[in-house]
């Protein structure tokens, strides 16, 4: 039987980026950028997985093959055998203990970052809330503004009218006054005279 290769991993080597360095292109969202992570974290969870579950695989035929040879071997080769399948059941349940926590760990991750998700989710939804309520309010407003800026042009335009009919009515008046000053004065003249 061919011995196999056992992939090494760094288990404490950080599985997420800091949200500080997670640029997002022009066309996309938050959303898209965090599920774009929750896809490769699932990918490392998955590849992690695989590995642990090879050298799990890897040392139970480790442990079989012993047991096999031990049936095999005369009886003083028994205490060393026992010894290395000791050793080896004890790295078994090490392994197992690590991937165990690294899942652990991994999920309280994942679930931190949903409930950070749905927070940030929350608080963009009251903001577009509260955009689009002044927006609204603003609209109104902006209705308003041109009404009222049509009923003063029109008032500006009904007032300018009356002011050339009043010139009109004063020029005439004027004239009048003139007319009436003339006769008075030839008047005058005329009974002096």
């Amino acid at each position: 039987m061919a011995d196999r290769k056992v992939i090494a991993l760094d288990v404490s080597a950080p599985l997420t980026v800091p949200p500080d360095q997670v640029q997002c292109d022009h066309g996309t969202s938050f959303v898209e950028a965090r599920e774009k992570l929750d896809a490769v974290t699932q990918e490392y969870e998955i590849l992690l997985t695989s590995q642990l579950e090879s050298q799990r695989e890897h040392y139970e035929m480790q442990i079989a093959r012993l047991i096999h040879q031990h049936t095999q071997r005369p009886s003083h080769a028994d205490a060393m055998s026992q010894s290395r399948l000791s050793q080896l059941e004890q790295r078994l349940a090490a392994q197992q203990t690590v991937h165990q926590a690294e899942v652990q760990r991994i999920a309280a991750e994942r679930e931190a970052e949903r409930r950070e998700s749905a927070a940030e989710r929350s608080r963009l939804e009251a903001a577009a809330a509260k955009a689009l309520k002044r927006a609204a309010e603003d609209a109104r407003l902006l209705e308003e503004e041109k009404a009222m800026s049509q009923q003063l042009s029109a008032n500006q335009d009904a007032l300018n009218k009356q002011i050339e009919k009043l010139s009109a009515a004063v020029t005439d008046l004027q004239e009048q006054v003139r007319d009436l000053t003339f006769f008075i004065t030839t008047q005058n003249t005329i009974q002096t005279s």
